[in-house]
C-alpha cells in the first residue's frame, strides 16, 4: 500500500483541500442617499397635481335685495370650511381669477330664469381699490403658511331695473407656486 511518508492516513486529502480552497476576500463600496425638498402647497392636506380641481373654494354672497334697489352692495368670500390651503414658508403663491361664465366687458351674474345680467367686480382688498383683472396672476401674501385665506371681495352696483330672480356666476380660481 503506498503511503505518503510523514502524513497520517486521510490527512493528506484534508491538507490538499485546504491548500486549493479559494481565499475569502472582503470588498466594500459606498452609495449615496439624497432627497430634494422643494417649496410647495397642499390643498386639503394633500399635494395638488398640476391642473387638479380642488372643488369649490367658497362663495361671494351679495345677499337679497329689492328689484328696485340702486345701492352698491359688497361681500367678502366665505371660504368653504372643508377646504384648507397650506404652503411651505417663503413660497411664492399667486392667484388668478377667470372672467366667470358670463364675462363680457365686465364680470356678470346671470339670472336663472332669463338672460338678464348683473355686473360685479372682484377685488384683492376690503377697500375695493385693487380689482382682480381677468386671467391676471397676483401674488398672495400670508402670515400663517398653515392657514392661507385667499382675499376675494366683491362689489355689485344694482341698477334697479333687473327682473326679480336669482343671479349667479362661477369663477375659475387658479393657484400657482
Amino acid at each position: 500500500m503506498g503511503r505518503t511518508p510523514g502524513l497520517v492516513p486521510g490527512l493528506a486529502g484534508v491538507v490538499a483541500a485546504v491548500l486549493i480552497s479559494p481565499a475569502v476576500a472582503e470588498q466594500s463600496t459606498t452609495f449615496e442617499v439624497s432627497a430634494t425638498i422643494v417649496a410647495g402647497c397642499e390643498i386639503n392636506g394633500a399635494l395638488a397635481t398640476n391642473g387638479q380641481s380642488i372643488g369649490t373654494y367658497g362663495t361671494v354672497d351679495f345677499g337679497t335685495h329689492a328689484a328696485l334697489s340702486t345701492e352698491t352692495v359688497t361681500a367678502a368670500i366665505l371660504p368653504d370650511a372643508g377646504l384648507t390651503l397650506a404652503c411651505t414658508p417663503d413660497v411664492l403663491l399667486t392667484v388668478t381669477l377667470g372672467g366667470g361664465l358670463n364675462n363680457g366687458a365686465t364680470r356678470n351674474m346671470k339670472a336663472a330664469g332669463s338672460n338678464a345680467l348683473q355686473p360685479y367686480t372682484l377685488h384683492r382688498d376690503a377697500g375695493l381699490s385693487q380689482e382682480y383683472a381677468v386671467d391676471q396672476p397676483y401674488a398672495v401674501t400670508f402670515d400663517d403658511p398653515e392657514a392661507i385665506i385667499l382675499p376675494v371681495y366683491g362689489q355689485a352696483p344694482l341698477s334697479g331695473d333687473k327682473p326679480p330672480d336669482i343671479y349667479s356666476d362661477t369663477v375659475l380660481i387658479t393657484l400657482s407656486w
